[in-house]
């Protein structure tokens, strides 16, 4: 009887921990967070002007009260290769230089930011730090490394919350200085968002999507691997914050 008690009370522990596993992570969809938006974006290519909205948001595992901002880290695949010119974005010596934004205003996703519960507000710093191309020595790859933040702490709970959007504006796509590759095929996968907390209270490293979710989006449909994609290394520091 004890040994049943026993198995019991195992199972119960094993499934909870399951359950709150996979009730957190992070999303990634066009147009509006998690299942408010659609995992491909289609574009004809035909024109400058209009942009393409990425918007990322996340599940905590438990309720931040500390919480001051993200550290992002994205990558980008393309089914050709090298990485297209379309794709040669905010580098210095990109075809498309300034064409990638990251800001905290979604007001311009479908439902007009009420999808997801909105920390920011609008308001906080931060950007994109680097976009790497040939990430790893892999000419089809690029690395977004972005961060966001904000002066003073707030709570951050379990709901699925707006993190960021991520704007690819269609500048250079058609005319004279025309970047080639916008038709390409590409995956977008969001690696990480770590949730920042002051020093000795704890970050929250996320990675991998909450159950029913997603943690990348395609470009022109599915023809880039996305599990060729690959995965950021976490730290002893950022394991050990999951855990406390």
């Amino acid at each position: 009887m004890r040994r049943l008690l026993r198995l019991f009370v195992l199972a119960a522990l094993c499934c909870g921990f399951a359950a709150t596993a996979s009730a957190q992570g992070v999303n990634l969809s066009w147009l509006d967070c998690g299942a408010s938006g659609v995992a491909d974006r289609t574009f004809a290519c035909t024109s400058n002007t209009g942009n393409n909205d990425m918007y990322a948001s996340v599940v905590a595992p438990t309720t931040l009260t500390q919480f001051v901002g993200i550290d992002v880290v994205m990558d980008l695949i393309s089914a050709t290769n090298p990485l297209p010119d379309w794709w040669s974005l905010n580098i210095s010596t990109g075809c498309r230089t300034s064409s990638l934004t990251m800001v905290s205003d979604f007001s311009a996703s479908t439902s007009g930011g009420a999808a997801c519960t909105d920390f920011f507000q609008g308001g906080g710093g931060g950007g994109i730090g680097a976009y790497r191309v040939g990430e790893g020595g892999i000419t089809n790859r690029a690395r977004i490394v972005a961060f966001w933040a904000v002066p003073v702490e707030g709570t951050l709970d379990q709901t699925e919350t707006y993190m960021f959007r991520l704007r690819v504006n269609n500048a250079r796509t058609v005319g004279t200085g025309a970047c080639a590759g916008c038709l390409d095929q590409v995956c977008i996968v969001l690696n990480s968002i770590n949730l920042a907390q002051p020093a000795g209270v704890g970050d929250y490293f996320m990675t991998g999507p909450p159950a029913g979710g997603r943690d990348f989006v395609t470009w022109q449909g599915a023809g880039a691997n996305c599990a060729l994609v690959p995965t950021k290394n976490k730290t002893w520091g950022q394991v050990k914050s999951l855990y406390r």
